[in-house]
C-alpha cells in the first residue's frame, strides 16, 4: 500500500470522493521494476549455475535519500518480483533487514541510486550470501551459523570414506563434516560453506559443500610429534591437523566394526590410530611388536572423550609405514 503522502505529492485526486484514503493513488508517470533475488551459494558474489533463486525476500523500494516507502513486495518462488506503476525519479531498493538478520549479507545490491523513468521497466538484480569468516574464526562462532571460509584441504573426500574433509590456514585446521560430494584432493585451494556444530566439544562445519578454488596449489606435509602430542592434540591446538608419528611400537590392538584400532607409543605416553578397513593395511602387520616406522593422519577427538583425547586417523596406505617384530632368536 503506497502512503497517502505520496499520493498528496502527486495532487491527482479524483473528483467526488470524500477522503484521500478513498482515493487510488496515481502518478502523472511512472515506471516498473523488477527484482531479480537469488542465494549466492557458491560464494563468488555473482549469479552462477551453484546460485539458486530466493525466494520470500522482502524488499522496500524508497525515493533516494527518503525514509518513505514507495512501494514493497516480496519475491516469488523464481525470486522475482515486479513493482508497478511506481513514479518515476532516483530510487533505492533494499532488503528488508530483518529477513537478513545476522545470518544473511547482500553481495550484490541493486545499484542504488536508480532511476526510474515513465513507462520502462528497471530490472535490478539482487544477490544474499551467507558470511564469509577467516578459518581461525569459525571457532568462536555460534552453534548452528551457516558461513563461509577457505582452506587448503588436507585430504581427498572421495577416497577418505566418511564423507569428511579436513582444512587448514596457517596454524588453524578444522574438520567438514557430511560433505557433498565432490572431487577434491589433498594441496587444493578450497571455499567452502556449511553450518557450525559441535562433535565432542570441537567445532566442525556440517552439512558441508565445497567448491574448488585451484588445484593442488600446496604440498601438503604433516607435522611431526610424539604420540604424546598426537594424544593430546599438543592441548588441542593441533586438532583436525595433519600429523605424524615416527617410530612407535603398537602394544594392543582391538576391532571396532570393520576397523582396527590400534595403541601405539614411541615411549613418550600411547595413542591410538584407527585404522580402516579399506585402507587394505596387511593385517598381519598391525598385531603388538610390530613398530610404526612412520604413522600420519588427520586427529580427531576420541568418541566419549569429551575432546581431551585424540585419535590418529590416516589417509591412505601410504600414511603408514611397519616393521614387523624380529622372530624370537633359537635359545
Amino acid at each position: 500500500m503506497r502512503r497517502t503522502a505520496l499520493l498528496l505529492a502527486t495532487g491527482l485526486l479524483i473528483q467526488g470522493c470524500e477522503s484521500p484514503s478513498d482515493l487510488p493513488l496515481v502518478f502523472p508517470a511512472a515506471g516498473d521494476v523488477r527484482v531479480l533475488a537469488y542465494l549466492d551459494e557458491d560464494g563468488d558474489g555473482r549469479r552462477g549455475d551453484f546460485d539458486s533463486p530466493l525466494a520470500g525476500l522482502p524488499v522496500e523500494v524508497r525515493f533516494w535519500n527518503s525514509l518513505g516507502t514507495v512501494d514493497q513486495g516480496v519475491t516469488d518462488a523464481n525470486g522475482e518480483l515486479t513493482l508497478v506503476r511506481i513514479g518515476v525519479g532516483a530510487m533505492r531498493l533494499d532488503p528488508v533487514p530483518s529477513f537478513i538478520g545476522d545470518t544473511l549479507v547482500v553481495v550484490e545490491g541493486a545499484d542504488n541510486p536508480f532511476t526510474v523513468r515513465p513507462d520502462t521497466t528497471v530490472v535490478l538484480t539482487v544477490g544474499l550470501s551467507y558470511p564469509t569468516v577467516p578459518l581461525a574464526g569459525v571457532a568462536a562462532l555460534p552453534v548452528g551459523r551457516r558461513v563461509f571460509s577457505s582452506g587448503i584441504a588436507l585430504n581427498s573426500r572421495e577416497n577418505f570414506g566418511d564423507g569428511e574433509v579436513h582444512l587448514r590456514l596457517g596454524s588453524t585446521a578444522l574438520r567438514a563434516t557430511r560433505v557433498d560430494r565432490v572431487g577434491v584432493s589433498a594441496g587444493d585451494s578450497v571455499r567452502i560453506v556449511g553450518r557450525t556444530r559441535l562433535v565432542e566439544g570441537q567445532m566442525t562445519l556440517d552439512s558441508a559443500r565445497i567448491i574448488v578454488l585451484s588445484g593442488a596449489v600446496a604440498l601438503v606435509q604433516p607435522q611431526d610429534v610424539s604420540t604424546a602430542e598426537a594424544a593430546s592434540a599438543a592441548g588441542g591446538s593441533l586438532g583436525a591437523g595433519l600429523v605424524r608419528v615416527q617410530e612407535a611400537l603398537i602394544t594392543g590392538v582391538r576391532t571396532v566394526g570393520p576397523n582396527r584400532v590400534v595403541t601405539m607409543s614411541d615411549g613418550s605416553g600411547p595413542v591410538e590410530m584407527v585404522v580402516r578397513d579399506y585402507l587394505q593395511i596387511d593385517g598381519t602387520l598391525l598385531i603388538p611388536g610390530t613398530t610404526v616406522v612412520r604413522g600420519a593422519g588427520l586427529l580427531r577427538p576420541t568418541p566419549g572423550g569429551g575432546g581431551a583425547s585424540w585419535q590418529l586417523f590416516p589417509r591412505n596406505a601410504s600414511d603408514l609405514s611397519l616393521r614387523a617384530a624380529p622372530p624370537p632368536s633359537g635359545g
